[in-house]
């Protein structure tokens, strides 16, 4: 008994003691970091707006994605390359009551369910206050603009001496992809397109954005068939004829530039 008595008492000692030697020393250290973005698009707050167009109609807008200077400056000399892709998703608004066509006071983007699907989310707005005297903020819901995305070719201007690998990504996509009715996060991923820049000798791409306007059911041209068969062969001439009463409506479509990967000298990485 009086060892039992014994061994217990000294269990109690180490177990009493073991936080004091846990709390004797200790050390920081201190760890920081500065995150800047490697790519830079510069129509990223203004867009790029078609304005009014007409059915079958082809317009064409550039933009760019460049190196940031962040990126080209720094001196990380196993980091040159920035691979991305461009992807589509269905653009949001907030309309304004009692417009018709509708008008929208503001734009927001898409969120995504667990199943793949897009919402317009909720948003808040500054509402005037009916006895006056200035807003209050309110939740509303943002409503979907008719969808632009499948009427969206992208193709990238190759600069002298570059050379376009076909199945790589850059060749692009031409116009009448995906469907207008259904576009979901596999649309997205299936109709994206791919770049690759580097602080060597490419450090700016610029992509042509060419859209080829579609027309409405029932007062489609003869030959409707003909400007989508020549753009895209695949393409149902009759699934692309936007609804009638989308006439006058503004389609939407926002382009996500997405840096993929920021592989080190001597790696591969695939885009």
């Amino acid at each position: 008994m009086k060892r039992i008595l014994l061994a217990g008492a000294a269990m109690a000692s180490v177990l009493v003691a073991l936080p004091m030697f846990a709390a004797f020393e200790a050390h920081v250290v201190n760890v920081t970091a500065t995150i800047e973005n490697a790519l830079s698009v510069p129509l990223e707050k203004s867009g790029l707006t078609f304005g009014e167009v007409f059915p079958q109609e082809v317009t064409v807008l550039p933009f760019d994605i460049n190196l940031s200077s962040s990126f080209v400056s720094e001196n990380n000399k196993l980091a040159n390359e920035v691979n991305y892709m461009i992807r589509q998703k269905p653009k949001c608004g907030v309309p304004i009551e009692d417009t018709n066509p509708v008008q929208y006071s503001s734009y927001t983007q898409v969120t995504e369910n667990q199943d793949g699907t897009f919402v317009c989310p909720l948003v808040t707005v500054q509402i005037s206050n009916p006895e006056g005297g200035g807003t209050h903020p309110e939740q509303v819901q943002s409503v979907q603009l008719p969808l632009l995305c499948p009427y969206l070719s992208k193709h990238q201007t190759l600069s002298q001496g570059e050379v376009d690998n076909i199945g790589d990504g850059l060749d692009g996509i031409n116009s009448f992809h995906g469907l207008p009715g259904v576009w979901n996060e596999q649309t997205t991923e299936d109709t994206q397109v791919n770049g690759s820049l580097n602080k060597n000798n490419d450090t700016s791409d610029t992509w042509n954005i060419d859209l080829h306007t579609p027309c409405f059911v029932g007062q489609c041209a003869q030959d409707w068939a003909d400007f989508v068969k020549a753009e895209n062969p695949d393409a149902d001439p009759i699934v692309y004829q936007a609804p009638a009463n989308q006439e006058h409506q503004q389609f939407g479509c926002d382009l996500w530039v997405e840096a993929t990967s920021i592989p080190q000298i001597g790696t591969s990485t695939p885009q």
